[in-house]
């Protein structure tokens, strides 16, 4: 085991992971790496670390649910004629938006009743069910301070209704500091979250710079460069090479004596 010695002769140990996890900017940054299931599988090592994870709102700003089984419904569509959806629903007064939005609302209950849901700053949804109902509770309820929310193929989520529940929440007349979100991820595929981890470190670190450190400057910063780039690999292509200028045009020489043109 590698050890330390400081100018008494004293032996210490190297930092342990415990107390890495006790700076918070450590903490910060590699908490949106580890999944849900590694966290909770961590915290049930040692009651220190259990503490760390659990009361650490550091530990919780970036959740990613995608990839946890106990969000995602496992049935198949409704049938016409209904007897598949009447048979796998345990309450008749139940509608099929809260059917459809009941793994998620079962987590977030379990989150809210630990005092963690409050922390959660960039939540990720990307493939699950989300009704529209449940987005309007994301959105609007007190319970939650998401900023950033990713819902990108989004299954049981009417769209016509999200666009409702959207306008309803930058009305004129809402409440002050209201909405809490500001950037939502709606369309293209699901993909990695990195970009996501990589907004929400910078709408966190940003520093006064005027009206381009805003929030929305910066998320609008963050799609011209997705486009521009996706906009050069188009033009790369081999039938639109064509397009380029092939050559380059020289310029009279100038200053070499020779007598101007006169008509």
């Amino acid at each position: 085991m590698n050890t330390q010695s400081d100018g008494a002769g004293i032996e210490r140990l190297p930092p342990t992971l415990l107390d890495l996890l006790y700076n918070s900017i450590i903490l910060r940054q590699t908490a949106p790496y580890v999944s849900i299931k590694s966290l909770l599988a961590l915290s049930a090592t040692s009651q220190a670390l259990r503490e760390i994870i659990t009361t650490s709102p550091d530990v919780w700003r970036h959740l990613d649910l995608t990839n946890i089984a106990a969000a995602k419904i496992d049935s198949s569509p409704i049938d016409v004629g209904g007897v598949t959806w009447r048979a796998e629903r345990m309450d008749e007064s139940l509608t099929e938006d809260d059917f459809y939005a009941g793994p998620l609302r079962g987590i977030f209950g379990r989150l809210h009743r630990k005092q963690l849901l409050k922390h959660v700053q960039t939540l990720i949804l990307d493939g699950l069910s989300v009704p529209a109902d449940l987005v309007r509770e994301i959105v609007a309820d007190d319970r939650f301070n998401v900023r950033i929310l990713s819902l990108r193929e989004a299954k049981n989520l009417n769209e016509t209704k999200l666009q409702q529940i959207l306008r309803y929440a930058v009305r004129p007349t809402r409440r002050e500091g209201t909405p809490k979100l500001k950037a939502l991820y709606f369309f293209g595929s699901k993909d990695s979250s990195r970009v996501l981890i990589n907004q929400q470190q910078r709408l966190e670190g940003s520093q006064a710079l005027g009206v381009m450190a805003s929030e929305g400057a910066q998320i609008g910063a963050e799609w011209n460069h997705r486009s521009s780039s996706a906009l050069d690999a188009t033009l790369s292509d081999d039938e639109t090479k064509w397009y380029f200028p092939s050559g380059r045009a020289l310029k009279r020489p100038q200053g070499l004596g020779f007598p101007p043109d006169h008509p």
